[in-house]
């Protein structure tokens, strides 16, 4: 089996996946983002965290590559993504109530 065909981009992803994407991400974001806030300006931190765990994602994604048992997705990595940015905004949105 070629890389080419283990790497995938599903119509659509299964709840199972997004719900445990959102699970894992979600707080790498929150915790970066109070990790970096008193230092930096919070659009700073937010793109830093954001960019931090699209980079672990897509990282993760590419050892998936190697994996026989294992597929790489970009639904995943983009699910990821976005949990990693919700995360992140999640104490502006916070502060803002």
């Amino acid at each position: 089996m070629s890389l080419r065909s283990r790497a995938t981009v599903s119509s659509r992803p299964s709840r199972g996946d997004l719900v445990s994407n959102l699970v894992l991400y979600l707080p790498f974001g929150l915790v970066g983002m109070l990790a970096l806030t008193p230092t930096r300006s919070a659009a700073i931190s937010i793109a830093i965290v954001t960019l931090c765990g699209g980079a672990e994602s897509l990282g993760l994604e590419i050892l998936q590559l190697f994996d026989r048992a294992r597929g790489a997705s970009l639904w995943d990595w983009a699910t990821n993504v976005l949990s990693t940015a919700a995360g992140a905004t999640a104490p502006d949105a916070a502060r803002l109530r």
